[in-house]
């Protein structure tokens, strides 16, 4: 199984399992937290939080190489590469070639 979805199962058990007696309750609690790794307990809205944070993170990170790319095509086309090169350097389709 995927760690990616090991970690939403575990997530689900520790947020919606329900314990009658508290002992039980925080000896699951350790072992998740021994199993996942997570030394400290977070609620779903740190959760959601971290994850949003995470995303954006990914995605900026993405965004950034983007530009990078823009740019390098850019200076390409300054000395008069071929459109076919900068293309199968950087990866960009022609379309966003040709707008530079």
């Amino acid at each position: 199984m995927p760690k990616e979805k090991i970690r939403h199962l575990m997530n689900f058990l520790r947020y919606y399992t329900v314990f009658k007696n508290e002992s039980n309750k925080f000896a699951f609690e350790q072992e998740l937290n021994h199993i996942t790794n997570n030394h400290t307990t977070m609620g779903i809205e740190e959760l959601i939080i971290h994850r949003a944070e995470q995303r954006g993170k990914i995605e900026g990170k993405a965004e950034g190489e983007k530009n990078m790319l823009r740019e390098t095509a850019k200076a390409m086309k300054t000395y008069n590469y071929p459109i076919t090169e900068i293309i199968k350097i950087t990866k960009l389709s022609a379309e966003e070639v040709e707008k530079l």
